[in-house]
């Protein structure tokens, strides 16, 4: 599969399509294989949680939808 130009959502888009939090995006894709995190992992606030950056590639949302499905 040629994933060069494929589409990535942020955890907004993914939030806004899934009714959600970004939160509850964050959690549900944040280990998901193919993800990509592209985080600061040295970057931390004090007394706060880390920050997450995501992207999720357009073919990774769609198989988590598929997973998912009920």
């Amino acid at each position: 599969m040629d994933n060069v130009n494929e589409e990535m959502l942020t955890t907004k888009q993914v939030a806004e399509i899934l009714n959600s939090s970004e939160q509850t995006v964050l959690s549900r894709f944040g280990s998901y294989p193919g993800v990509i995190d592209i985080s600061e992992p040295t970057v931390t606030r004090r007394g706060k949680r880390p920050y997450h950056v995501l992207r999720i590639p357009r073919h990774v949302f769609n198989r988590n939808l598929h997973d998912h499905k009920v």
